[in-house]
């Protein structure tokens, strides 16, 4: 009995403890609240960086004044690391510089993005940019456009500008022009057209 509670006791402690949240870049590591700054110096430079701002609004009521509402703009970034072909994907979320959340997007399809990969290459709805990147390479032409979408109550409302774009793949002659629409950073259409 002595010894399951020498052997139980660490357990406990380990379960107790909350799970690592940040990234281990060779034997540096970036933890939550970690500037940009910061992770690009441990990590160096993102594959890809997508960037949106959301203007978050309170409402507050003070008597014999009324509603009174504060509204703050924040830049958020969104960048993804691949370091290796077995390594996983990693996509860490930025509000106003400071890490607030590291992402797992699973694995990098194998060799380098090409046309003629892209090809043979079926998308799924919730890829993420960097994945099309990763598969593709670079679109033949790019569209970028935000529309602001309204999220809250009557105390709380968030504004959001969210960032939607329009890739086109050229993959040659006598083939379709491959044509995908992402939202927030995720593929949401895919098409063919002349």
């Amino acid at each position: 009995m002595k010894y399951l509670a020498l052997i139980a006791a660490p357990l406990l402690t380990l379960a107790a403890t909350p799970a690592f949240a940040g990234l281990r870049c060779g034997s540096d590591v970036v933890s939550l609240g970690s500037s940009t700054y910061v992770v690009k110096a441990r990590c160096g430079d993102p594959y890809h960086v997508d960037t949106t701002v959301e203007a978050r609004t309170t409402r507050r009521f003070v008597p014999r004044v009324g509603y009174v509402e504060n509204r703050v703009t924040i830049p958020i970034e969104r960048w993804t690391y691949v370091k290796s072909d077995s390594d996983l994907i990693r996509t860490l979320v930025f509000e106003n510089g400071g890490l607030v959340s590291v992402k797992t997007e699973g694995r990098p399809p194998d060799g380098e993005g090409s046309l003629e990969q892209c090809a043979k290459s079926i998308h799924s709805t919730g890829d993420t940019l960097a994945e099309v990147l990763l598969r593709c390479g670079p679109p033949t032409d790019a569209r970028r456009w935000y529309e602001e979408v309204a999220i809250g109550n009557r105390g709380f409302e968030r504004r959001e500008l969210v960032p939607h774009e329009r890739w086109i793949y050229d993959l040659g002659s006598n083939r379709l022009l491959r044509v995908l629409t992402f939202e927030r950073g995720r593929l949401v259409r895919q098409e063919t057209t002349r």
